[in-house]
């Protein structure tokens, strides 16, 4: 998950209905707010954008980001060779 916003608390609360997914990550532009969104959801890691970009581990990126940030996170995830799925409102 790229992203510790508000949208990313209601995500993450929805994310154990998903089949065949594996919540192992979560990047914020802030590292220490990814440490207490990954401990307040049971999460392994929290990254940096730059980390979860280039992990092998991690296939499939929700990009939670503010408007003003989606476009260079899609981009960036998909340099990477990663799925991606953009959050709406």
């Amino acid at each position: 998950m790229l992203g510790a916003g508000n949208i990313a608390h209601s995500f993450v609360k929805d994310f154990p209905l998903m089949q065949n997914a594996e919540l192992i990550a979560v990047a914020a532009s802030d590292t220490a707010r990814a440490r207490d969104f990954a401990a307040l959801y049971n999460i392994s890691r929290a990254l940096c954008y730059d980390e979860l970009y280039n992990s092998d581990e991690i296939d499939a990126v929700y990009i939670s980001t503010t408007h003003n940030f989606i476009l260079s996170s899609h981009l960036n995830a998909s340099k990477m060779e990663k799925q991606f799925y953009v959050k709406s409102q």
